[in-house]
C-alpha cells in the first residue's frame, strides 16, 4: 500500500553518506543512509519504489515516528484571550555603553543617554510578580538586557533585584534574574552577579584577536 508523508521534515548532511533526519513537529531526530533519504524524497515527490524498502521495516519505523501515514501535524500555536498577563519582565536599564563596538545595533555613541529610574523597574516587578501570584504559576522572572550595558545602571540593577526577592518572599513565589552583559565589569560587580543572578548572556567576539580589534573601549 503506497504511503504519504505526514510531517514536514529536515535533512542535514553529516558527512560519510550520514544523515541527519529531523521533524521538528513530530519531535522526531534520526540518523539515516542515502537510501531512506532517498526514499522520503521520492515519497515527496509522489513516488513509490518498493525496492528501496522490500521487507517494509522503513516504512514500519516511520510510521511510528508518525512521518508516514499520521494525521497532519498540529502546528505549534497557543491562543490567548483577554489581557496579556505575563510573568516576566525584560528591563532595559540605560542606553549607555563601556564599550565602542564597531557594528552594534544601539549606537550608544550617538544617541542621548538615558537611564531607566527605580520607579519604573518596580512597577514592572509589581506587575509580573501580581500576575504569577494570581494566575498562581509559582514563579516570575526579571531579565536585565538594554540598548546598552545594563551595570552601567548599578544602583537601579541591584535594589531592583532586591526588591524582586522581597516581593517574592511576600508573594510565597519564587524568582529567578539573568542578564545580558559585554562583562566589563570590576570586581566587586563580578562577585555580585555571581552571587545574585541565576543566569548570564556574556557578549564577546570569540578569538580575543578578533574581539579586541571590533569591541573597543571608551578611550579606544
Amino acid at each position: 500500500m503506497p504511503s504519504a508523508l505526514s510531517a514536514e521534515i529536515y535533512t542535514i548532511p553529516l558527512g560519510e553518506g550520514r544523515y541527519l533526519l529531523y521533524a521538528p513537529l513530530r519531535r522526531a531526530a534520526f540518523i539515516a543512509n542515502v537510501r531512506a533519504v532517498n526514499f522520503l524524497a521520492d515519497l515527496k515527490t509522489g513516488l513509490y519504489d518498493t525496492s528501496a524498502d522490500p521487507d517494509g521495516a522503513l516504512v514500519q519505523f516511520l510510521r511510528k515516528l508518525e512521518i508516514l501515514d499520521a494525521e497532519p501535524e498540529s502546528q505549534p500555536l497557543t491562543l490567548f484571550q483577554g489581557e496579556p498577563e505575563p510573568t516576566t519582565v525584560s528591563l532595559f536599564l540605560t542606553t549607555a555603553c563601556n564599550l565602542r563596538c564597531f557594528y552594534c545595533y544601539a549606537s550608544a555613541r550617538d544617541t542621548p543617554k538615558k537611564f531607566m529610574p527605580f520607579e519604573v523597574a518596580k512597577r514592572g516587578i509589581d506587575s509580573v510578580s501580581g500576575n504569577a501570584s494570581r494566575k498562581q504559576t509559582g514563579r516570575f522572572e526579571v531579565a536585565y538586557h538594554g540598548g546598552g550595558e545594563p551595570t552601567l545602571n548599578w544602583r537601579v540593577m541591584t535594589e531592583s533585584l532586591a526588591y524582586a526577592r522581597d516581593k517574592a518572599a511576600e508573594l510565597g513565589l519564587e524568582f529567578s534574574a539573568g542578564a545580558a552583559t559585554n562583562g566589563v565589569m570590576n570586581d566587586t560587580q563580578i562577585d555580585w552577579v555571581i552571587a545574585n543572578l541565576h543566569s548570564v548572556s556574556l557578549s564577546c567576539d570569540g578569538l580575543p584577536s578578533v574581539n579586541d580589534q571590533h569591541r573597543l573601549m571608551l578611550n579606544g
